[in-house]
């Protein structure tokens, strides 16, 4: 079953919605960069947090950039 628009680009869903084609579950960050007029952000409540993972290719831990952005990853998830 199909609900709702199906969109081609991450960055497309808050069209889909302000133009009516349905609505999405966003998280808390996207009402600041994802603000445009027709969306509003309502929060959820009765559902449980959700976890962000980083995937890279194994190739890719030899590069300082990689390198640095996990460290913030981890040291950031610590924190938490």
């Amino acid at each position: 079953m199909r609900a709702g628009a199906v969109t081609g680009q991450p960055d497309d869903w808050p069209s889909a919605v302000a133009d009516g084609y349905g609505i999405a579950l966003a998280p808390e960050s996207a009402a600041r960069f994802h603000s445009r007029p027709g969306v509003v952000y309502r929060p959820v409540t009765g559902v449980s947090p959700t976890r962000v993972g980083v995937a890279r290719a194994p190739a890719d831990d030899r590069n300082p950039a990689v390198q640095d952005f996990v460290r913030c990853c981890l040291d950031l998830a610590r924190r938490a």
